[in-house]
């Protein structure tokens, strides 16, 4: 699962505890319906995605299995990998028998029953109802805030509370916790490299939106020249003679997706009287699916699509200081900028133009 991000930030390698046997058995029984025959993994994950192998086996013909170790289960983040389908989860290191059941068609969405430890039990069932989108993001954010374990609150702020630079002031609000409750683990040394990093791109982007500040309603829209999911590279200045709204969202966006409706209505209306939309996705690399999914889920009919793939990174996103989506820029016939998020009167501000 894409949008449940394995940690890789590109950082520093810090190795996971090493697992000596002592003796204590530590066992994870399951039963998935249509998962027979498949690999089954258990390993503790550190926050770069560095990943240490507790145990492994495989499912029977019915989906059942049992992981059996007597390595030592420290407290920790640790992602189970059924087939290609992966979950992760914090084990506090007391539990020893855990039974999960569910169908193997869910997994990722941590639609299955995890009981032998409430905590762990907990976290699956909120991050199911996070990623089925049952829960709005103040929900999201009351749960982060109010979780006791520091490591599950650390998870869960880094996988859901990151969705733009912005959001990243509530994980770096952890750093005292994790200093004090996470200083006999790898992962107190690993947020520190974290909140180096994020504290450098946050400097980035204010110093981007200054530069963003000379980019001015009259002025003349820089170029965009991107591949399209074909490959293809896309001018928006291909696109003079139009009155352009140029889009910069993403797949994973909800703001953006429910945006898109009144998008297609206004270019379904328009299209015909010489306006046209040039989207910018600032999906990431590996996720071209979830992109090009979106655009035929949300019926998104231009044909001005394209994205690096490069996320936060976006060259784009970059020249314009985008620094939240959706952002939306009105461009007249000439490729003048006329109008900068105009989301409340962006039809009117259309037909003006027209």
């Amino acid at each position: 699962m894409s949008k449940f991000l394995y940690f890789v930030l590109g950082l520093f390698f810090i190795a996971a505890c090493s697992e000596q046997p002592t003796g204590e058995e530590f066992k994870l029984s399951g039963q998935l319906f249509d998962a027979p025959n498949k690999e089954v993994q258990l390993n503790q994950i550190s926050l770069q995605g560095q990943r240490t192998l507790i145990a492994s086996t495989q499912t029977d013909a019915r989906g059942n299995f049992q992981l059996v170790t007597n390595k030592s289960i420290a407290e920790a983040i640790y992602q189970l990998s059924i087939g290609h389908k992966k979950v992760s989860f914090v084990l506090n290191g007391e539990d020893k028998d855990l039974t999960i059941k569910g169908n193997y068609g869910d997994f990722e969405k941590y639609n299955f029953d995890l009981s032998g430890s409430s905590l762990t039990g907990s976290q699956v069932l909120s991050y199911h109802k996070i990623i089925s989108e049952d829960w709005p993001e103040v929900m999201v954010l009351d749960y982060f805030n109010n979780m006791e374990n520091t490591l599950v609150a650390l998870q869960t702020g880094i996988a859901f509370l990151m969705k733009t630079p912005d959001e990243y002031k509530n994980v770096r609000a952890l750093a005292p916790r994790v200093e004090e409750d996470l200083s006999h683990t790898p992962y107190a040394n690993e947020f520190k490299e974290f909140v180096k990093y994020y504290d450098g791109k946050v400097r980035e982007n204010v110093e981007g939106a200054q530069q963003a500040s000379l980019l001015n309603i009259g002025d003349q829209a820089p170029e965009i020249a991107q591949p399209n999911p074909d490959g293809k590279i896309m001018k928006l200045s291909d696109l003079r003679g139009k009155v352009v709204l140029l889009d910069f969202w993403a797949s994973w966006c909800a703001p953006c997706r429910r945006a898109n409706p009144h998008v297609v209505s206004l270019y379904n209306k328009y299209k015909d009287k010489g306006f046209t939309v040039y989207s910018v996705s600032l999906d990431r690399n590996g996720q071209k699916d979830k992109w090009v999914a979106a655009i035929e889920q949300d019926k998104l009919a231009w044909e001005s699509h394209v994205s690096d793939l490069k996320y936060w990174q976006s060259a784009p996103a970059q020249t314009y200081g985008v620094r939240a989506i959706p952002a939306t820029y009105l461009l007249d016939r000439n490729g003048i900028i006329r109008k900068i998020n105009p989301r409340n009167n962006l039809e009117a501000s259309i037909k003006e133009l027209l």
